[in-house]
């Protein structure tokens, strides 16, 4: 029994020795590739700061590809940072451009393989870029109010209706960008959303993303609440006020049916209607006749008959 102690024990700590051994080699080789000088073409995206006024940089976040020469550390450190974390800013008031004849600005080599070096933590000479590749855009700055309509899409259960109005915190939203952008733009939707099976109230709240319009706003969102009633049909037969003098019409009433939110059932009734000839329509004989009123929150699902006739009992004083 102890023999077989010893032998298991000199097992493990041979097998511990090697791992050891071959974890040190490991790192000694990473210290060496690391230590290792590269020459690396990696993309840095820039961004422009200190606009001038009534300016702004159509392709502001302009991604360049800039040639390195630089140790494994140093690569290593960039591509451990977030994709959204490798930027330079260039600030215009302090860098040289030039402004060229089609609404273009081109950027000073040298200030932008500076700012490329500090970045990256090497010396300036050791960054290569192609100096067409720094040309960045310029447009008019504008700004437009228009219309925000929020993009949604209802699934309501059997008998659940909208009750009432929804309401939205913002009905309208400022935008700027590029005057050629915003001329074009007459509302913004925010982010399409679809509610399932709904048969409770919604409160909600809804992104506005204005990247793929190229535009750009204060307001990033707006709340929402829609309120859903289970509602009920039913059918009541209403007189028809006649406005007209010496007449009979024939029927003296109409069956009107309609969708009333179940809460609201028994507060809804025949005296809650009012419904008149439409004598601005009066023809052969015949004349339609029109709601002047319903109930609050209440769906006219149809209305028989649409169309009474007239019979002139006398002649108008």
């Amino acid at each position: 029994m102890m023999i077989r102690q010893e032998r298991d024990s000199l097992f493990l700590r041979k097998t511990v020795g090697f791992a050891v051994f071959v974890s040190l080699a490991a790192l000694l080789w990473l210290m060496i590739q690391l230590s290792a000088t590269y020459n690396e073409v990696v993309p840095v995206k820039i961004k422009i700061k200190d606009v001038p006024t009534g300016k702004i940089i159509k392709n502001d976040g302009l991604i360049i590809n800039a040639a390195v020469k630089c140790s494994g550390f140093r690569l290593c450190r960039y591509y451990l940072l977030p994709k959204d974390a490798r930027y330079i800013e260039i600030s215009l008031n302090e860098t040289d451009y030039f402004e060229n004849f089609d609404s273009t600005y081109s950027l000073d080599e040298e200030d932008v393989e500076k700012a490329i070096g500090s970045f990256m933590g090497i010396d300036a000479e050791d960054v290569f870029i192609d100096a067409e590749d720094i040309t960045i855009e310029v447009g008019i700055l504008a700004e437009k109010k228009v219309p925000l309509v929020p993009d949604i899409t209802l699934k309501l259960e059997p008998q659940y209706c909208i009750y009432g109005t929804p309401i939205a915190s913002q009905d309208s939203i400022v935008i700027y960008g590029d005057k050629s952008i915003i001329e074009d733009i007459d509302e913004i939707k925010t982010v399409a959303k679809t509610y399932e099976e709904v048969s409770d109230d919604i409160f909600d709240h809804l992104e506005i993303d204005l990247n793929k319009l190229g535009v750009k706003s204060a307001l990033e969102g707006i709340d929402i609440s829609i309120r859903v009633e289970r509602f009920t049909e039913y059918s009541v037969d209403i007189p028809i006020l006649n406005t007209l003098k010496n007449t009979v019409i024939l029927p003296d009433k109409v069956n009107i049916r309609y969708f009333v939110a179940m809460k609201d059932f028994t507060a809804v009734n025949a005296a809650a209607f009012l419904v008149e000839l439409d004598t601005a329509c009066i023809s052969d004989g015949k004349i339609p006749v029109a709601v002047r009123h319903q109930p609050e929150h209440t769906k006219i699902m149809s209305i028989k008959p649409e169309i009474v006739e007239y019979i002139i009992t006398g002649t108008n004083d």
